[in-house]
């Protein structure tokens, strides 16, 4: 079995700090005002929330502005990691992730979030989660469609999977934990 969790108000929150330094990333970037308002960010990809920032403050949607903020952002929430804790584990989140890790039925864990990977990873280790224990892991970048959309991230995990243990896994035998 393949247990695959949601990161953001799943294993742990973070009080939106993500929202405020994607904020300040495109002031500092285009010297202009630069807000969230009006994205939506539950069930959402971290790509998918850059492009919407990027429209919404009339800035052009384009590769290198997205990898700009992205660099940005994962600067950002370093800095602040290595300052203090972002993010605190969810009540029982702990608990959840050791028991299916024993499980014996489990054969691996992992993620299958909108965050991107290096800032997935700062959030989880922040919260008190190994990032290395979630092994086969679909992150907000993964998809390779046009329009990328969260549905897109199972084959990925599955595909991971195959991947890393030589085998195919049945979808029926794949469990996504999260909130969205």
């Amino acid at each position: 079995m393949l247990i695959l969790f949601d990161i953001d108000m799943t294993l742990l929150e973070t009080d939106h700090i993500g929202i405020d330094l994607l904020e300040a990333a495109g002031r500092e970037l285009f010297k202009t005002a630069f807000t969230a308002e009006g994205i939506v960010f539950g069930g959402g990809l971290d790509p998918n929330i850059i492009s919407d920032m990027l429209t919404n403050n009339g800035q052009q949607v384009t590769p290198e502005n997205i990898t700009a903020i992205r660099s940005h952002y994962h600067r950002g929430l370093a800095a602040l990691a290595a300052q203090r804790p972002i993010a605190r584990a969810l009540p029982g989140a702990h608990e959840l992730v050791n028991a299916t890790r024993q499980h014996p039925g489990t054969s691996a864990i992992g993620v299958l979030t909108g965050n991107f990977p290096e800032t997935g990873a700062i959030k989880l280790s922040s919260a008190g989660f190994d990032p290395d224990h979630f092994v086969i892991n679909a992150w907000g970048d993964a998809s390779k469609h046009p329009s990328p959309h969260r549905s897109h991230l199972p084959p990925v995990a599955i595909d991971a999977f195959k991947s890393a243990h030589q085998q195919p896994i049945d979808p029926e035998q794949v469990i996504i934990i999260g909130d969205t």
